[in-house]
């Protein structure tokens, strides 16, 4: 398998040998990865699955459930997490560049 982009693993169910397919979409906040899977009855049908999940994953079709946009998450980075720790007129200006520079480019 290409490092990274999930994994195809034989697993044991109802007495049964299946194969599970697993593609890593991306982490929660504390670190924990988000993972897409499927399961399939043989190794070939995984490798299927496995090229068609990639595939949608670098397509954008395949994104974890409730994803925050670029500006709710800069902002409340900007004002819970970066703000305490510097001057007021810092974190001021630190969201005048966010604004001005970089939501300017990506958007919301």
């Amino acid at each position: 398998m290409n490092r990274g982009l999930g994994s195809i693993f034989q697993q044991t169910k109802n007495g049964k040998r299946v194969w599970q397919v697993e593609v890593t979409i991306g982490h929660k906040p504390n670190g924990k990865r988000i993972a897409h899977r499927r399961t399939a009855h043989s190794y070939a049908e995984a490798r299927k699955i496995h090229a068609e999940l990639v595939s949608k994953l670098h397509n954008g079709e395949l994104a974890p459930q409730g994803k925050e946009i670029l500006d709710s998450f800069a902002l409340w980075w900007l004002r819970t997490a970066k703000a305490p720790n510097v001057r007021p007129s810092t974190a001021g200006d630190y969201e005048f560049r966010y604004r001005r520079y970089i939501n300017n480019v990506f958007g919301h």
